[in-house]
């Protein structure tokens, strides 16, 4: 089975940055030369710099997170309580995580390893330019550069990784990552599928 992780991160000085990699198995290695995502920062589904809101009732498959001294306003619509980690109905797989002290040491571990992800991520450099609208395309591994668009995600997307399974798909996006419900990732030969 292949898994696959997304990471998006605004970067205000190039572009906004979504990977998509994949690894074989659970607990399968990484397929970049330095893991994209470490094992704290890969528990997070969410992780905020100063805040995250949530428009309850959501549904969140991992932890999710804030390192930051925003307080009691860090985390708004979760359960939480700063320095603590609490337990969220809406949270599945995860606790609800917000502060700067040593209760929430695994998020501040996850932000130093968001950190050092996004200093790769930086160092790919632009790539192929496409359309805003990803959906209807495929894909062989790369770095893609995508404009702003009222949806960047529409329809299917298939990523070919050639039978390879170590293949990484980097988009570099201007802002923020746009989808319209029921979107489907896949992999060309359908071994895998996400829905968003």
């Amino acid at each position: 089975m292949l898994n696959f992780k997304v990471l998006f991160y605004e970067n205000i000085e190039t572009f906004a940055h979504i990977a998509i990699y994949g690894y074989r198995g659970n607990g399968g290695s990484a397929v970049m030369a330095t893991p994209l995502l470490d094992a704290d920062l890969a528990s997070y589904a969410v992780l905020g710099a100063s805040t995250v809101t949530n428009i309850p009732n959501s549904s969140v498959a991992g932890n999710v997170g804030v390192w930051s001294s925003g307080g009691s306003n860090a985390i708004t619509g979760f359960i939480s309580s700063p320095g603590n980690s609490k337990t969220d109905g809406q949270v599945s797989g995860g606790t609800v995580q917000a502060g700067t002290t040593s209760g929430v040491s695994n998020t501040m571990q996850a932000q130093l390893q968001l950190t050092s992800a996004i200093n790769n991520l930086s160092s790919l450099g632009i790539g192929t330019l496409e359309p805003a609208d990803l959906g209807g395309l495929t894909l062989t591994p790369g770095v893609y550069t995508v404009p702003a668009g009222t949806t960047n995600l529409s329809s299917t997307l298939i990523l070919d990784g050639q039978g390879n399974a170590n293949a990484t798909w980097v988009f570099e996006l201007p802002s923020t990552l746009i989808t319209s419900p029921s979107l489907k990732i896949l992999e060309a030969e359908r071994k895998w599928s996400e829905d968003f």
